[in-house]
C-alpha cells in the first residue's frame, strides 16, 4: 500500500524539479540565504542524477504544465502516472488535448440556441458597470443572442478564473509600466481593464486622478508623476508652476553655443510661438534601471546630445571626445566626452542605443510660455508622448536625425489653422508646430536646437594652430605683483635653501580656518582606515618620512590659537608605481559655504620656464638624452615660518589616539602658488650660482618642464 501510495517516480521527480524552479530570487548579499540555495540546488540536481534523469525533457515539460489548466494537467498526469514521460509523448498529449476541445466546441455551436429564462435579480452592487460592460460587449458581438453576463473571465496577469484583472493583487503590485504592457497586450479596455469592448463604449467611471476615460492602477502610465525640481532623479521632469518665463532685468540670455540659438523679444510685436517635438522617454541607468526624461526630437542635428547632470544621474561612463559641436550662427561648442545611451518608449522594454555628446545644457525651458491646454480640440484617447508638453520644462536629451525617421511615424491629425498638429511617434502622440502668435508683452525665449560637426577645415586649422609655437604670453597685473612680492622677500638659509614668502593678496584677512572641513575629512578616512591595517600604515609611514626629513612639524600649544587654514587630504594609491604608492593629495580649494578657500587667497603667478613644445624640439635635437627630474621637488623649497600656520593639517596617530595639528615647513602641493614658486626658484639658483656651472645654469633655463630635465648632447661625454 505505501509503495503503491508514495513511489511514484514522476511525482517524486517533478517535486524535486519543482524545488528548484522555486528557489526565491536574492536581492541582498546573504550567507544563509546562499547556503539555502546550494543545499536546494544540489540536491535536487543530485536526486535526478540518482533517478537517471538527465534529459531536458523533465524541464520543458515542466515549465509547459506551470502554463496549463488544471483540468489538463489532470488528464496528463492520468496519462502518464508512475513513469518518467518524454518530450515526444507530451506534444502529442497535447496535439490530441486540443483537437478533442476543438471537436467539442464544434458540437456545442452545432445545437440549436436554446433561450433560457432568468430571474430578474438585483445588480451586483460591488461591480455594476462590470456587467454592464459585459452586457453591451456581448450584445454587440451577438445581435439577440441572450448570453449569460456573468461568464466566467480569466484574469489577464495571472491566468486564475476567479478574479477580474483589476482585483489581481499580483497586477496590483507591479509598477505602472508593467500593468499598461499586460492591459495591451490582452487588449483589455484601458479604463475598466476588461475585454471584449473598447474604452469609448465602457460604462465604468473615470480616473480618480485625472477624471479621464483610463484607469487609475494605468494613470501614472499616461501621466508620469512629475516630482519636484529638488528631485535629483527626475528634476528634468519638475512640475514647474509658472504662466510665462520672463526677464524682469532686462539683460540678453547666454546662448548655449553650437547646441541652441535664442530669440528675444522685448518690443511690442508679434512673436510666432512654436512647439518643438518633445516626449518623455526612458533611459537606461549605469545600473540598469530605468530613468524618465525628457527628450526633444531634432531632425536638423546631426548629432545627439544629453545634459551632464542627466549623465550624472544616470551614472554612464564617459568617453572622452575631441569633437566641436557647431550650431546656428556658426558657434563653436566643444564637447569633451561622449557616452553611450539605451533608451526606450514608456511602457515597453525594447532598448535603442545610440551615442550622446555631453553638453552643460542644450536649450531653454520650452515652451518658453505656459499653454492653456483645454483651448485646444486634442482627443482624450491619445496617448501623449509628453503628457505637460504644455508647460515649460527643461530638456535633458536631444535625439538628432540618426534616429529621427525611425521614431516619427506617418499618421498626422490637423487641428485647424493657427493651431498645431498632432504626429504620430513610437513615444505616443507629439504636439508640434505654431500655436498663434502671442503678443510679446513680456519677453519670451524663442528655441532653435540644430547642431552639426564642425567643418573638416576648420578642424584641420585648428590643428595647425597647435602644432604652431606660440610667442611669449602677455604678463597680466596680477603676474607683475606676485614676482614683485618674490623679488622682495626671496631669502636664503645657512644651508642654501631658499625661503619663500606666499603671494597673498588683501583677501587673506577674510579667509577662515576651514577646520571643520579639515577635521570631517579625517573622520571619513579614518573609517576607511578601520577597515584597512594596511592602509594605515603606508599613512603612518608617508607622515613619518615627513617628520624625519623635517619636511613637517608639530604645532607647539602655544601657537595652536594663532589664525591659520587647515588643508583636508586624502591618498592617491597606486599599487604598479615603482616609487611612491600612496601619495597624499591636499586640497587648499576646499571652503565652507559662502567663504573663502585658501587658495582663493593666493597670486598664481606668471609661467616661468619655456613651454613644453620648445623644450621637446630641444631635447630631440641631438643623438643623446638624458632624462631625470627632482625627488620631492614642492618640498625642497622653505616656507618663511610666519606663514607656515596656512598649511596646517590634522592627523591621529594609532597608539595616540589623539587628534594632532601638524603644519608644512616647505610648499605643499595642492597650492595655487607652490608651482610658480617652485620653478621661480629654480631659475633664481640658475641667475645666483650658474656662474659657478655653465652647462648647468643653460640647462635649468630652457630644458626643464616642471621638475623634469629633459636634455640632448651630440655625445655622451657631453652629457
Amino acid at each position: 500500500m505505501l509503495m503503491e501510495t508514495y513511489d511514484n517516480v514522476l511525482v517524486i521527480a517533478m517535486s524535486h524539479v519543482r524545488a528548484f524552479m522555486n528557489i526565491p530570487k536574492m536581492t541582498e548579499p546573504s550567507a544563509e540565504t546562499t547556503r539555502r540555495m546550494y543545499r536546494t540546488v544540489t540536491s535536487s540536481v543530485q536526486a535526478l542524477d540518482s533517478m537517471d534523469i538527465k534529459e531536458r525533457d523533465i524541464w520543458l515539460i515542466y515549465l509547459i504544465l506551470e502554463k496549463l489548466d488544471p483540468e489538463t494537467k489532470v488528464l496528463w498526469s492520468r496519462v502518464v502516472y508512475n513513469k518518467i514521460p518524454t518530450w515526444t509523448e507530451f506534444v502529442s498529449f497535447l496535439s490530441k488535448r486540443y483537437k478533442t476541445m476543438e471537436a467539442v466546441i464544434t458540437s456545442k455551436t452545432e445545437k440549436p440556441a436554446k433561450r433560457t429564462e432568468m430571474k430578474s435579480k438585483p445588480p451586483n452592487k460591488a461591480a455594476p458597470n462590470w456587467s454592464a460592460n459585459l452586457a453591451a460587449a456581448t450584445s454587440s458581438s451577438q445581435g439577440n443572442t441572450v448570453t449569460n453576463v456573468h461568464s466566467t473571465i480569466p484574469c489577464a496577469c495571472c491566468g486564475k478564473s476567479n478574479h477580474r484583472t483589476v482585483k489581481c493583487y499580483k497586477f496590483r503590485g507591479l509598477n505602472d509600466t508593467k500593468r499598461f504592457e499586460i492591459v495591451r497586450t490582452a487588449k483589455l479596455c484601458i479604463n475598466c481593464l476588461d475585454p471584449g469592448h473598447s474604452v469609448n463604449n465602457c460604462q465604468s467611471s473615470a480616473c480618480k486622478h485625472c477624471a479621464e476615460k483610463h484607469s487609475t492602477w494605468l494613470h501614472f502610465a499616461f501621466h508620469p508623476e512629475m516630482p519636484s525640481i529638488q528631485d535629483a532623479a527626475s528634476a528634468n521632469l519638475a512640475s514647474i508652476e509658472t504662466n510665462a518665463v520672463t526677464n524682469t532685468t532686462g539683460t540678453q540670455p547666454t546662448p548655449v553655443p553650437g547646441t541652441s540659438s535664442s530669440l528675444n523679444c522685448t518690443a511690442s510685436s508679434i512673436v510666432p510661438n512654436v512647439l518643438l517635438a518633445t516626449a518623455v522617454i526612458y533611459i537606461q541607468t549605469a545600473e540598469g534601471d530605468k530613468l524618465p526624461c525628457r527628450a526633444v526630437l531634432d531632425s536638423g542635428s546631426q548629432v545627439n546630445i544629453i545634459t551632464e547632470k542627466m549623465c550624472q544621474l544616470l551614472k554612464l561612463p564617459k568617453r572622452n571626445s575631441n569633437c566641436r559641436l557647431e550650431g546656428v550662427g556658426a558657434q563653436i561648442s566643444p564637447s569633451r566626452f561622449q557616452v553611450t545611451v539605451n533608451f526606450s518608449p514608456r511602457g515597453f522594454s525594447k532598448w535603442t542605443q545610440t551615442d550622446c555628446f555631453v553638453q552643460t545644457k542644450i536649450t531653454g525651458l520650452h515652451p518658453a510660455v505656459e499653454i492653456p491646454k483645454a483651448s485646444l480640440p486634442i482627443p482624450s484617447k491619445l496617448v501623449m508622448a509628453d503628457p505637460q508638453w504644455y508647460r515649460p520644462q527643461p530638456i535633458d536629451i536631444l535625439i538628432g536625425g540618426q534616429h529621427y525617421w525611425d521614431l516619427v511615424l506617418d499618421r498626422t491629425i490637423r487641428m485647424g489653422p493657427g493651431l498645431p498638429v498632432l504626429k504620430q511617434s513610437v513615444f505616443g502622440w507629439l504636439v508640434v508646430g505654431e500655436i498663434g502668435p502671442i503678443p510679446a508683452a513680456q519677453e519670451s525665449t524663442q528655441s532653435c536646437c540644430m547642431t552639426t560637426l564642425e567643418s573638416i577645415d576648420n578642424t584641420l586649422k585648428r590643428f595647425w594652430e597647435i602644432e604652431d609655437a606660440a610667442g611669449p604670453a602677455e604678463r597680466k597685473d596680477e603676474d607683475e605683483q606676485a614676482e614683485k612680492i618674490y623679488q622682495e622677500t626671496i631669502t636664503r638659509d645657512e644651508t642654501g635653501r631658499f625661503i619663500v614668502h606666499l603671494p597673498f593678496t588683501q583677501r587673506v584677512q577674510d579667509l577662515p580656518s576651514n577646520k571643520p572641513n579639515a577635521a570631517r575629512q579625517l573622520y571619513f578616512l579614518e573609517r576607511k582606515l578601520r577597515a584597512s591595517s594596511d592602509l594605515r600604515a603606508k599613512y603612518e609611514g608617508v607622515f613619518a618620512e615627513y617628520q624625519a626629513l623635517h619636511i613637517i612639524e608639530k604645532v607647539p600649544k602655544d601657537e595652536i590659537d594663532r589664525k591659520a587654514y587647515y588643508l583636508p587630504y586624502h591618498g592617491v594609491y597606486k599599487e604598479s608605481s615603482t616609487t611612491t604608492k600612496l601619495r597624499v593629495v591636499f586640497n587648499a580649494s576646499s571652503k565652507s559655504k559662502n567663504s573663502l578657500s585658501l587658495n582663493d587667497t593666493l597670486l598664481t603667478g606668471p609661467l616661468t620656464q619655456p613651454p613644453l613644445i620648445e623644450t621637446l624640439w630641444r631635447f630631440r635635437q641631438h643623438q643623446w638624452a638624458l632624462t631625470c627630474d627632482i625627488t620631492k621637488m614642492h618640498l625642497q623649497f622653505l616656507v618663511t615660518p610666519e606663514q607656515r600656520d596656512y598649511h596646517r593639517f590634522l592627523w591621529r596617530t594609532h597608539k595616540l589616539g589623539e587628534v594632532e595639528e601638524y603644519r608644512f615647513r616647505t610648499l605643499c602641493f595642492g597650492v595655487a602658488s607652490s608651482p610658480y614658486l617652485a620653478t621661480r626658484s629654480l631659475m633664481q639658483l640658475a641667475s645666483e650660482d650658474g656662474d659657478k656651472f655653465p652647462a648647468a645654469q643653460e640647462t635649468i633655463r630652457s630644458s626643464f618642464y616642471v621638475d623634469d630635465c629633459l636634455v640632448s648632447a651630440d655625445s655622451i661625454e657631453q652629457l
